[in-house]
């Protein structure tokens, strides 16, 4: 309790990582694995391009301690670093609309993607993640239901077998 009432404005940059480890391992080693989450977001706070977020391993204890919270839990974690956006929280809403879209939540993730939107817009390694998976959701909905594809082995010893099958489904198709 200590170390969190201490003031860490005089400190130096390389004290407060110091100060932030020390923050998750205790959180962690005590049980609070919300107070470690939070430790984790505070010491990622000045990672501002993605290659160096990725890179960074209390990034991945992040996505691992992320990852274990049911849904509710996830949307709330976000939610609470509104007002202090960090790319680390952008990211994280960006996997987890990923993650939704696939399953086929597909509203759900529309709403994280566009609580990213109003949030980070002015973030430009999100925004353009943002607009890629945009045109990935519209292409998607472009796509025709109704077509298909096939694959045949035309050669080899499988040959007879697809060129078969292929004259029977060319003879369907013309017959209508």
């Amino acid at each position: 309790e200590t170390i969190l009432l201490a003031d860490e404005s005089g400190l130096s940059d390389q004290e407060k990582i110091k100060r932030g480890k020390l923050l998750y391992q205790l959180a962690k080693d005590l049980g609070k694995n919300d107070d470690a989450m939070k430790a984790l977001v505070a010491l990622l706070r000045e990672r501002t391009q993605l290659n160096d977020l990725k890179a960074d391993i209390y990034f991945e204890h992040l996505i691992n301690g992320f990852f274990q919270f049911d849904d509710r839990k996830k949307l709330s974690f976000l939610e609470e670093f509104e007002g202090q956006p960090t790319l680390s929280i952008a990211y994280l809403g960006y996997l987890e609309a990923d993650k939704l879209y696939y399953k086929g939540e597909k509203d759900r993730a529309k709403e994280i993607l566009d609580w990213l939107q109003s949030n980070y817009k002015d973030w430009s390694e999100i925004s353009k993640l943002l607009s890629n998976f945009y045109s990935r959701i519209d292409n998607y909905l472009k796509m025709d239901a109704g077509a298909i594809g096939v694959i045949f082995p035309l050669s080899g010893r499988k040959g007879v077998f697809g060129k078969k099958a292929l004259i029977g489904l060319d003879s369907k198709l013309r017959a209508g």
